[in-house]
């Protein structure tokens, strides 16, 4: 299964697709790097029950592990694909 888009977590591969129930949508990232980093973003809001964390959105942060000589070349790649949920 995939992680959900509200979730935390690092993935030591180069491709992960994040899932959003409520707005039936899915995002996947694929590419040559070395990790993927996710967290949520969310406020604290006051309600009826106290306080309620509120997810706002994701942060997706595709990491590369690189070490570069004097004038070398590196390239890297990384596809986001948007997926509208049935």
């Amino acid at each position: 299964a995939s992680p959900t888009m509200n979730s935390a977590g690092t993935i030591t591969e180069s491709n992960i697709r994040l899932v959003d129930d409520y707005l039936k949508v899915a995002i996947a990232l694929n590419g040559n790097c070395n990790t993927i980093v996710r967290y949520p973003i969310e406020t604290v809001s006051m309600s009826e029950g106290g306080f309620e964390r509120v997810f706002q959105g994701s942060i997706v942060m595709p990491m590369w592990d690189i070490e570069l000589r004097s004038e070398a070349d590196w390239n890297g790649s990384l596809l986001v694909k948007f997926e509208a949920l049935p």
